[in-house]
């Protein structure tokens, strides 16, 4: 957060010391984090100030990650949007697709590694507050269509990446979307939802006569059902297994909708590669799995084939980072007065999700890789120390990327037999890892002081 243009130095200041405690307890209210009456009113005016804005409080993080991205060869930005869903009256909610829910959307671009999917970071985050609903109760009419999210996202990340290949689900198949991306040649990834016009006839009768590639697996996690039918039938429960996929590409135009129309006005057409994934042989009671991705990345090779359906299924990163953002980071139980103060307390709380899930990527995807440069060399020491006082597994000399996160999940109470840490005991324990590091710079400041006199 450091270097955050908010107007005033002294805000900045304060962000950096409320960033600074709020990582060391990332899990915990406001109160309980800010730890005195001072810091605490300090937080709540710097938040529900009209003149801090989310994007200003993200715009270091945002420089650094473009960074990051400048250090890859290939660079993946998965959008996704979540439901920030909070309780309590708050000034200016607005509704969400389930009626008795109350709060507002967060659409987020996240950077990741094309090669196995580590998170770089947030490149952008747009909030939407739906004022009113319709009688289906999943649109709105604010003053800004809500669709175009996708457009201003995508806008965004090429602005900043323009190399990056976005990775979007079926909400996105939208024409003019990939329209727009083809035209700048931007690289995606869409999963088609719309049984869309060609010259040819309708998408979905192209299927059959698709070229098969190859056969690959991959491994499912399990899909537990969903409450809504209408969620229940997007996403159908499953059982977690290793599933065998068909792959099969061929080229196809799309074309607009009304371009087989006698004296239509200025038809559309858009060539793109269908990559159509299909599960062989799938479990009794499961649905079998089936994706259609449209994309403009070459499907001349197994190889090339491979690369958009692992990128595509780097998508679920986004995933376990919304769900760091509201288990590890508590964003929908943060009692604040209004959506101006909860947009600028997400701001403050995507990179902090971001650190943890990268801190469970490190130990799951890279668990070999020396980790002596991911903590400060005090950081360390006091990792050592708190193990060894707790009658925990002490570290290795030279520990790697999956000894040095259980060593801070063993902190935040994580039971070995409990299998991989999940994010909430990762927040936990690094909230007393930067806790027990900040007592020991304090102490150390405090040892040159008399030092000096």
């Amino acid at each position: 957060m450091t270097g955050a243009m908010l107007g005033d130095a002294r805000r900045s200041e304060r962000l950096e010391d409320m960033v600074e405690v709020l990582a060391r307890k990332p899990g915990v209210s406001l109160p309980e984090a800010m730890g005195d009456e001072a810091a605490l009113e300090g937080a709540y005016r710097l938040l529900g100030n009209d003149k801090v804005r989310p994007e200003d409080i993200l715009a270091p993080h945002v420089a650094l990650t473009v960074k990051r991205c400048a250090k890859e060869e290939r660079v993946l930005v998965l959008f996704d949007t979540t439901e920030i869903r909070v309780g309590g009256e708050r000034e200016e909610l607005g509704y969400l697709t389930h009626e008795k829910g109350r709060g507002f959307l967060a659409h987020v671009g996240l950077a990741v590694k094309a090669d196995g999917g580590a998170p770089l970071g947030v490149l952008h985050c747009e909030t939407l507050v739906r004022r009113d609903l319709t009688k289906k109760g999943k649109k709105h009419s604010g003053p800004e269509k809500e669709a175009l999210r996708w457009h201003r996202g995508v806008d965004a990340a090429y602005g900043l990446v323009p190399e990056g290949i976005c990775v979007m689900d079926r909400e996105a198949d939208v024409f003019t979307l990939i329209n727009q991306m083809d035209e700048r040649e931007q690289e995606y990834i869409v999963r088609a939802s719309q049984n869309r016009a060609t010259p040819e006839g309708p998408l979905w009768e192209l299927l059959d006569d698709t070229e098969v590639v190859t056969t690959r697996e991959l491994e499912l996690p399990k899909r537990r059902p969903r409450k809504r039918a209408s969620a229940e039938k997007q996403h159908p429960a499953r059982s977690a297994h290793t599933a065998t996929l068909e792959l099969r590409t061929r080229r196809v135009v799309l074309q607009t909708a009304h371009a087989n129309r006698q004296h239509a006005p200025n038809p559309t057409y858009v060539q793109v590669n269908l990559v159509h994934v299909l599960e062989l042989n799938p479990l009794e009671g499961d649905e079998p799995v089936e994706w259609i991705l449209l994309t403009n990345l070459p499907c001349a090779s197994r190889k090339d084939v491979d690369f958009i359906v692992d990128s595509y299924c780097s998508r679920w990163v986004i995933e376990e980072f919304f769900k760091a953002l509201k288990s590890g980071c508590a964003i929908e139980k943060r009692q604040l007065e209004s959506v101006r103060s909860m947009t600028n307390m997400l701001a403050v709380s995507l990179p902090i999700a971001w650190l943890l899930l990268r801190l469970r990527h490190l130990s799951r995807d890279e668990p070999s890789r020396p980790a002596a440069r991911l903590l400060s060399p005090l950081m360390l020491k006091c990792l050592r120390v708190l193990l060894v006082a707790r009658n925990r597994r002490p570290l290795p000399k030279n520990p790697s990327c999956r000894e040095l996160t259980w060593g801070i999940a063993a902190l935040g109470g994580h039971i070995t037999n409990n299998g991989e840490p999940g994010l909430i005991v990762l927040g936990r324990g690094l909230a007393t890892l930067l806790e027990a590091t900040a007592v020991a710079e304090t102490i150390i400041e405090a040892e040159e002081i008399v030092i000096n006199l």
